[in-house]
């Protein structure tokens, strides 16, 4: 987190600035894309803390959020190699995120899909993340509280 500049999650049309708290993983070789201002069907979990998507539209509450979404997946420039990565590579950065989002600009994960294709898995949160798997893909969307 070094020498993060403050601004306003969604009030800043430009969201480039957020690659900075996953720079880390840049390193490492992982792509960050970031999305800004998507219309999210907030997802209720009832009954457990994850969703497939199959679930999703019975668990849906009807109201919308608005999100910004982080999208961490890994290139590999060896086109034989698997882009696919084990989940606990990214949870400490997404941890951190989570904290200075949270901290600095009152924001809060609204939940995380999962990519392990071909199935969707929706968490409502961090501790949720199944621990040792392996993935192609996962999207964290941050709502203003």
């Amino acid at each position: 987190m070094k020498h993060l500049k403050q601004y306003k999650l969604f009030e800043n049309t430009n969201v480039d600035w957020l690659k900075e708290l996953f720079a880390n993983l840049q390193d490492e070789g992982f792509n960050i894309s970031i999305s800004d201002n998507i219309s999210y069907r907030k997802i209720n979990f009832p009954k457990s803390n994850k969703a497939t998507t199959l679930e999703i539209d019975r668990l849906s509450t009807g109201k919308s959020v608005i999100v910004t979404e982080v999208e961490i997946s890994k290139v590999d420039p060896h086109p034989r190699r698997s882009n696919r990565f084990i989940i606990d590579d990214v949870i400490d950065t997404i941890i951190q995120s989570e904290s200075y989002l949270k901290g600095e600009l009152n924001s809060k994960i609204e939940c995380i899909y999962v990519v392990d294709t071909p199935r969707y898995t929706y968490y409502k949160g961090i501790s949720d993340l199944p621990r040792g798997q392996k993935i192609d893909k996962i999207t964290v969307a941050f709502s203003k509280i």
